[in-house]
């Protein structure tokens, strides 16, 4: 595999856990549908600078994905699902950078829930981090 496959691979998975954490709740809302995007489009950029990604293509890619996520995360397997796919993620720097953005995704509708803040817990405990901090912030916003 190519190191430009690799990374196209890290992106989709990141794309996935961001989708994961606006279908956790569920409720969607416009403003998750902003921070998806726009949280999508700051992770392109930084891991793929030459291959740019439009906002359309990535709610198509939500769109033909919610059911099978919904699925999953509805399932038993929900709880390993999440896990793989922070797992998948092993670069330090990606990790502070994704775990700011699920937070503001999940927080950004001014409703924090359960099932958000035990995602983002066990972000923190597959990777050993702390909350994010502003300075964290700063790269997806």
């Amino acid at each position: 595999m190519s190191n430009g496959d690799e990374i196209s691979g890290l992106f989709e998975t990141i794309v996935e856990l961001f989708a994961v954490t606006v279908l956790l709740d569920d409720a969607e809302r416009d403003c998750e549908f902003i921070e998806f995007t726009h949280a999508s489009l700051v992770n392109n950029r930084l891991l793929r600078p030459d291959n740019i990604v439009c906002r359309e293509t990535l709610l198509v890619w939500f769109q033909e994905n919610r059911e099978r996520i919904q699925d999953t995360l509805a399932s038993e397997r929900a709880e390993e699902y999440k896990e793989k796919l922070l797992s998948k993620i092993e670069a330090e720097d990606v990790q502070k950078r994704v775990l700011g953005s699920i937070y503001v995704i999940a927080a950004c509708d001014d409703n924090l829930d359960s099932v958000s803040c035990e995602f983002i817990r066990l972000a923190m405990t597959l990777w050993n981090m702390d909350m994010p901090t502003g300075k964290d912030l700063e790269p997806v916003s």
